[in-house]
């Protein structure tokens, strides 16, 4: 109350823009602004640029109309860009069925119309985040939830993403599947080759080498992308590796783009663009092979696993 005869003495005793006098019942102005208000005062502590309250049954503390065609009755603006936490719009209701925020959107018209629209342009912006009490709930429609976009939907705590309908049962989640090093042979018996300390390697310096390790993936899942780690330490020889899709008559071929060490010495991760094969275990068989050259230390070029990235829908084993 206090705050309230400050706010009406100031008004009444001092000549505000546009000659302001209480009670306050006109439109007085001369640049745009019908009543403004500041508060200039930079030191810590809560001030207000304009208290307002209302006591009745049905009292609005504030109420904006605009009738302008881009018009907004009541716009809200946090303009510090710092590392902060601030709020364009801050509401609090106290009722035992209170509503913080009420929007209605009231043209009943053949139109599209938002009761609330939240938008956030930052990378990782998001646009409404919802948190409900204890026993509560984060939210709650009484219709139909639309969502758009290609490859939108709805991601669940274990990382299951549903794009589509079906309760969850169409939905995906990523998996992985390792290939050791000990898995891969050689192709043919006459290559000269060596396991040891989780790698594989050629034994015979100037021999080509090539090995093959099996793929093991649920049917029905889709493998996304294939990745392995190696090392190569030696300029003028690479390690490639293909993915092999065999059929039941004995025909094969790769799929994606093969992997290569080139230009990437040392111990390295690399990793295939993304892929988007089904499989289909009663139709193919799936592989990788990896070929190189032995250099002339052995040891500078070996393998130690491969990564196979795969989606499975929730009811896939």
């Amino acid at each position: 109350m206090l705050a309230i005869l400050v706010l009406a003495l100031a008004l009444t005793t001092s000549v505000a823009e546009g000659d302001l006098t209480l009670p306050y019942h006109g439109v007085i102005s001369t640049d745009g602004k019908a009543f403004w208000v500041s508060n200039a005062y930079p030191g810590p502590g809560l001030t207000y640029g304009g208290f307002f309250y209302a006591a009745g049954i049905e009292g609005r503390g504030v109420f904006g109309q605009s009738d302008g065609s881009s018009g907004i009755g009541v716009k809200g603006w946090a303009k510090n860009t710092g590392d902060v936490e601030n709020c364009g719009g801050h509401f609090t209701s106290a009722g035992e069925r209170g509503i913080g925020v009420y929007g209605w959107a009231e043209n009943t018209g053949d139109v599209r119309n938002y009761g609330g629209f939240f938008l956030a342009d930052g990378n990782r912006g998001i646009g409404l985040f919802a948190m409900g009490g204890p026993g509560g709930l984060a939210g709650e429609f009484a219709g139909d939830i639309v969502i758009t976009g290609a490859g939108n939907g709805i991601v669940f705590p274990d990382g299951t993403r549903q794009t589509t309908a079906g309760g969850g049962d169409s939905g995906s989640k990523t998996q992985y599947y390792a290939i050791p090093s000990c898995a891969f042979v050689p192709r043919r018996p006459s290559i000269d080759w060596y396991i040891n300390n989780g790698w594989v390697g050629g034994e015979t310096p100037g021999q080509p080498v090539r090995f093959l390790a099996p793929i093991h993936l649920p049917h029905g899942a889709t493998l996304t992308q294939f990745i392995a780690v190696i090392d190569d330490k030696d300029p003028t020889q690479d390690i490639s590796l293909h993915l092999i899709r065999q059929s039941p008559n004995g025909g094969a071929w790769g799929i994606g783009d093969t992997l290569s060490s080139s230009g990437t010495p040392g111990q390295v991760r690399i990793e295939s663009p993304e892929l988007a094969e089904d499989i289909d275990n009663l139709k193919h068989a799936w592989l990788v092979e990896a070929w190189w050259t032995t250099p002339s230390n052995p040891r500078d070029i070996h393998l130690f696993h491969v990564q196979i990235c795969y989606t499975v829908g929730t009811a896939t084993p």
